[in-house]
């Protein structure tokens, strides 16, 4: 799946400032055929063609203004400003993310009285973004 998705992606068309030009245009892969885009990136297209002057792109990669220049939101701004105000800092989680953020999501998902939680069959890990869950299943299965 992840080998289709990859290449399906890298094929399909992509527009830079309206000129529709290929990732790949020359080589092997320039025969393919080029797939539609996908939800995400017909939106992010849509974005890039209107004229707007006061815009502000949501739907993929960081979030960014009509000059490309990335807008950091009042949220994440009030967000950091409690993380620091907490003496929270900006390390990274470890590998399987942390433990009682996973141990809340399993409880929530699978309600508290959950057989296989309460006799410790249940393993969590923790992803960035719904790709890196599905990358995480993938690899699972």
């Amino acid at each position: 799946f992840f080998f289709f998705f990859f290449f399906s992606a890298m094929l399909r068309s992509t527009s830079t400032a309206g000129t529709g030009s290929r990732l790949f245009s020359t080589g092997i892969w320039s025969a393919g055929p080029a797939g539609s885009l996908d939800a995400i990136k017909a939106l992010t297209e849509s974005f890039n063609k209107d004229p707007a002057a006061n815009k502000i792109t949501l739907g993929e990669g960081v979030y960014g203004n009509n000059e490309g220049k990335p807008e950091l939101l009042k949220s994440v701004q009030e967000a950091e400003r409690r993380m620091l105000s907490a003496g929270l800092d900006h390390e990274y989680a470890p590998v399987p993310g942390l433990g009682s953020f996973n141990k809340a999501a399993a409880k929530f998902a699978l309600g508290a009285d959950n057989k296989a939680l309460k006799e410790g069959r249940v393993a969590t890990v923790q992803s960035l973004s719904g790709t890196g869950a599905l990358r995480l299943a993938a690899a699972f299965l």
